[in-house]
């Protein structure tokens, strides 16, 4: 019989055991997709802290490979963006708050601890089978049947918000460093196109020179010079802005030291225009600010489920084994045998009201949740019109200047420079010609870096690449 009892006893710390391991595998699972997104977000060296640049060590205290800044000559967006990626701080804390998240899933939805107690009896109890001695128990509490599921629903909604979230930040970084990338790169064409204009003009001077030489007036040499004059102090003025251009675009890549970055060049083409319906589309489909709403409300709708589930009672089955010694008299059947019992209790929700104001505030907060969305899709369709205006604008501006405007002026540059040599056309229409090519050739620059700002400005509204 005693070994019965044991037989039933260990069963049931095995039982405990099994389920112990179950929720170690869930662990893993959770584990696995961490380690999945953070490779995603940061590429392989993305388990580096960004608390990793001063000492190189996690913020765990383990040693870490740490992140090179791109080479001096890279000039390239990519690079750049993947740079600022891995080092941004503010990037780095919203996926630590996503992963905290995620660490909660299975805290939520596992059964709580089993229960050990063991009792001494200070006089022993005496009965025919002989005196009890001490007493062993084990409990193990069950939640009503789809708490649990609900729980770890509940918090996996939160998890996705805070990915969302995650994905909104990484978009906020990707659009400061393009934005700053393309500003930084309309200078270097600006100063290029300046000084151009500059060795232009100094080829007019010998011209200039020999008409004087001819008996022409010293006017158009005079005026030569001056008009050279103020290039040069544009030329020079570009340059100083370089700068603090470079100085933002580090920033935006947390990308540390004092001398300028190398000059980008852009690759932009700005030959493609969007209609305003599918980015709006877009935008409904795949915005993480949406995307977050979304998941409040799903989150509140199982908090709903859950204050309703919690009006039902949780169950703890527990056995009870109670160490028996050998009975005083002799011959006694049962002698020794150790008692093993089964229990059964339950808790017993009677506070309702506490049950109906849980239950009212998950519906609260799920309408505020559901006008919240109803308010960012305003705002954010308000951004895209104005986006999308500027990436229009943009677009036509460069197939303008680029098929039309541009050939003409220069063109006619080269006509009145023809005509000025022959006598034909003065100086003053020489530089007027002059004048309207570099004003062109900027706004033609200019009209790019525009149209490529506008376009990562709409990406991050949409929350993905458009083209």
């Amino acid at each position: 019989m005693k070994k019965i009892v044991e037989l039933r006893f260990s069963s049931v710390v095995g039982l405990l055991v099994l389920v112990s391991a179950l929720g170690s595998c869930r662990s893993d699972g959770v584990s696995r997709a961490i380690e999945s997104r953070r490779t995603q977000l940061f590429g392989p060296s993305g388990s580096q802290s960004i608390m990793g640049d001063s000492d190189g060590m996690h913020a765990e205290g383990e040693e870490v490979p740490q992140i090179q800044e791109p080479a001096a000559e890279a000039a390239d967006l990519e690079i750049y963006t993947r740079y600022g990626l891995s080092k941004n701080a503010g990037l780095r804390s919203a996926f630590e708050r996503w992963r905290s998240a995620m660490e909660r899933i299975l805290q939520v939805s596992t059964l709580p601890d089993p229960r050990f107690t063991f009792g001494q009896y200070i006089e022993s109890v005496e009965t025919r089978t002989g005196p009890q001695e001490n007493t062993f128990a084990l409990s193990q509490t069950f939640p009503w049947f789809g708490k649990l599921e609900t729980r770890g629903e509940v918090q996996r909604q939160e998890a996705n918000k805070r990915w969302a979230e995650v994905l909104a930040k990484q978009l906020a970084v990707e659009l400061e460093i393009r934005d700053a990338f393309y500003e930084y790169s309309y200078l270097f064409e600006a100063v290029r196109i300046t000084e151009d204009n500059l060795v232009l003009l100094k080829r007019l001077e010998p011209i200039a020179q020999r008409k004087i030489q001819g008996g022409g007036s010293q006017d158009d040499l005079i005026r030569l010079q001056v008009e050279i004059g103020k290039i040069e102090n544009d030329v020079e003025t570009l340059k100083k802005f370089r700068r603090p251009l470079s100085a933002r675009l580090r920033a935006a890549m947390n990308w540390r030291g004092d001398n300028p970055l190398p000059w980008p060049k852009s690759k932009s083409k700005a030959d493609q225009s969007f209609s305003l319906p599918m980015l709006k589309d877009r935008i409904l489909k795949s915005n993480p600010d949406l995307l977050a709403l979304h998941e409040e409300a799903e989150k509140q709708a199982l908090r709903i489920e859950l204050a309703d589930l919690d009006r039902y009672p949780d169950f703890t089955l527990g056995a009870n084994y109670i160490a028996t010694d050998t009975a005083r008299s002799s011959g006694v059947s049962g002698s020794g045998d150790d008692p093993f019992i089964f229990t059964l209790s339950f808790n017993i929700p009677i506070q309702r009201a506490k049950y109906d104001a849980a239950e009212n505030e998950a519906r609260a907060a799920r309408a505020a949740a559901i006008a919240s969305i109803r308010q960012r899709e305003n705002d954010l369709f308000s951004s895209l019109d104005l986006q999308s205006y500027k990436l229009d604008d943009a677009f036509r501006q460069v197939a303008l200047y680029r098929d039309s405007l541009l050939p003409r002026a220069r063109q006619a540059l080269e006509v009145t420079e023809v005509a000025y040599r022959a006598g034909t056309a003065s100086f003053t229409d020489l530089i007027d010609s002059q004048r309207v090519l570099l004003t062109f050739d900027k706004a033609y620059e200019r009209a790019r870096a525009n149209y490529e700002q506008a376009l990562a400005a709409i990406e991050a509204l949409c929350g993905e690449k458009i083209r």
